[in-house]
């Protein structure tokens, strides 16, 4: 599947926050790391790079947060850690398909991170019929069969205890 590569697109649909409705990510299935958001933020327009902070809540209850940039490559974005670990720490990941306020993002495996897709939705936007919408055409986002029947919906997860 072609990712969605419109660059002037995703430089308009990409700054804001965006919640994790659904995913394959083993980081968000453990059970250490629950509501996840991602925000974004436009630096530069040429190439296009993001700042990038996801925020989560830890198994103890604790908001935490990862922050990095993103650079377009051409064919998705280079993620890098910020600070010293940047030097090490750093993925690929896609925007695999889009409409506006709802994105499937795809991640690369990486030295920290498997592979994984997530299900994303903008701050605002109505999520009540999302997985019946996704469903309706999975390839319109990206997404093969396989990767859909994968996915973990996340508004049926239990509380942290």
């Amino acid at each position: 599947m072609q990712p969605f590569d419109d660059v002037a697109a995703l430089s308009r649909l990409l700054p804001g926050r965006w919640t994790v409705k659904a995913t394959n990510f083993p980081m968000w299935l453990s059970g250490e790391r629950r509501d996840p958001v991602f925000e974004y933020g436009v630096v530069r327009q040429q190439p296009l790079t993001l700042s990038d902070r996801v925020a989560y809540v830890d198994a103890s209850g604790r908001q935490k947060t990862i922050t990095g940039t993103d650079r377009w490559t051409g064919q998705g974005f280079t993620w890098k850690m910020r600070g010293i670990a940047g030097l090490f720490v750093k993925s690929r990941w896609e925007v695999a398909g889009a409409r506006q306020g709802l994105a499937v993002i795809r991640f690369e495996k990486s030295i920290a991170t498997p592979s994984g897709v997530d299900v994303v939705v903008g701050e605002g936007v109505d999520a009540t019929d999302l997985r019946s919408v996704i469903a309706a055409d999975p390839a319109s986002f990206g997404l093969t069969l396989e990767e859909f029947a994968s996915l973990t919906w996340l508004d049926h997860l239990p509380p942290l205890a």
